[in-house]
């Protein structure tokens, strides 16, 4: 069993990692809507990409010949401050071989997951891509669920993959064995906290989760996310804005005997 400290310094890596992937796929949704407004019918949008300095992401639409930029947004993700530009411009050299790769890297993980990919209802769902350069050498494409209607957290179905600078796959990750969705009903009040159970070989709370809390679950009110992980044999907990925590079973036990003493046998 790995230290409280281990665990913990594990979880500010975790929760960093999953912050990085809010952001992006955050931009990605806010820049696809203010691309609709202007290109209603998105014609000649062949795809984009994110890059990002310092604490600026900015995603470029390409055409479909990937010659031309016809939409660019930047969002500082300290303040979420935004700014775009419609103009069409040429493509830098540079620029062009990164929607070239953008595109590559699709299809090469889509090729990785697809055969491990739970069942899903196509009406309801769909599925995210993101790519974040992770060093020099690595960059790192998060397969994710995307909710089609309100009141859904469509946990599971997501993976990372790794690929080299020659865009050979070096590595990959599933974080769930199968699709989990939490959902609640629109008539019922929104819950003020999420539960998932985790299986032993996956011990730690996901970067997956964090991002899918933070654009789903979170906007409609909910306040938090508790994970049981039976490897660790303790509660997870992530509250926004906030270090993930982790709290041994006995301590909750502990607690929840205490309550008892305190305002009498639960009824």
């Amino acid at each position: 069993m790995p230290s409280q400290e281990t665990i913990d310094r594990i979880h500010d890596s975790i929760l960093s990692e999953g912050m990085h992937l809010y952001y992006h796929e955050r931009i990605a949704w806010i820049s696809t809507d203010q691309l609709g407004e202007f290109n209603p019918e998105y014609n000649d949008v062949g795809g984009y990409f994110t890059t990002e300095s310092n604490d600026t992401l900015h995603t470029v639409y390409f055409s479909l010949d990937r010659s031309r930029c016809v939409f660019e947004y930047w969002m500082c993700s300290s303040t979420f401050q935004t700014d775009y530009d419609t103009t069409s411009r040429p493509l830098s050299l540079l620029e062009q071989a990164e929607a070239e790769r953008t595109q590559l890297l699709q299809s090469l993980t889509f090729d990785a997951v697809k055969d491990s990919l739970s069942g899903f209802p196509q009406s309801d769902f769909g599925c995210n891509l993101d790519f974040i350069r992770i060093d020099e050498e690595i960059t790192r494409s998060y397969f994710t669920m995307s909710a089609k209607n309100q009141g859904v957290v469509p946990f599971g179905n997501d993976f990372s993959c790794d690929f080299d600078n020659n865009n050979h796959l070096v590595a990959m990750h599933r974080y769930h064995r199968s699709f989990i969705p939490l959902n609640w009903n629109k008539e019922d009040a929104v819950p003020k906290s999420l539960y998932l159970s985790h299986t032993p070989d996956n011990p730690y709370m996901t970067p997956t989760e964090v991002c899918l809390f933070l654009l789903y679950a979170q906007p409609a009110g909910v306040e938090s996310l508790f994970v049981l992980s039976t490897a660790l044999n303790s509660v997870i907990i992530f509250h926004p804005g906030q270090r993930i925590v982790t709290i041994k079973r006995s301590v909750l036990e502990k607690i929840d005997k205490d309550q008892e003493k305190r305002h009498g046998k639960k009824k």
